[in-house]
């Protein structure tokens, strides 16, 4: 078993098109704090049937129910990657989205969802910041 990876240098980058199944990516840049990524919960559902003996009620995992991906970002609305966040959430546009892991990791993770969140913040003694949250529409845990 290796070290646990320490998770500074983590990465969201998004598609440079709406097309689904897109295949360039650019980072969005100034990402920081805590990003919780790619999760959710499977509600339960009885699979007892009538030709069952016992009380005990059988359950399976039923439909997903994803939560959204939340970050925070040093907001700067002349940025690029930044404005294309904004007009995203103003637009309800789809977009393909990776979460690219700090090395060691191989693995990538991928997600299609639209802006959901988006609450900038300018405070008067400190950076301006976004809080924002995509949603998530199909995901992909083992991205190639």
């Amino acid at each position: 078993m290796r070290d646990p990876i320490f998770g500074l240098g983590v990465q969201i980058k998004a598609a440079t098109t709406t097309t689904a199944g897109a295949t360039v990516f650019a980072a969005i840049p100034r990402m920081r704090g805590d990003i919780q990524t790619i999760g959710g919960s499977a509600n339960q559902i009885s699979v007892k049937a009538h030709d069952d003996t016992g009380r005990l009620d059988q359950m399976a995992a039923g439909l997903i129910k994803t939560n959204p991906v939340k970050f925070e970002m040093l907001f700067d609305p002349d940025e690029p990657a930044h404005a294309q966040i904004l007009d995203d959430w103003a637009d309800g546009t789809f977009r393909d989205y990776e979460i690219i892991y700090p090395d060691p990791v191989v693995l990538k993770r991928g997600f299609r969802g639209q802006v959901v969140d988006f609450q900038e913040t300018v405070p008067m003694g400190d950076y301006i910041k976004c809080m924002g949250a995509f949603s998530i529409f199909t995901f992909d845990l083992n991205k190639a």
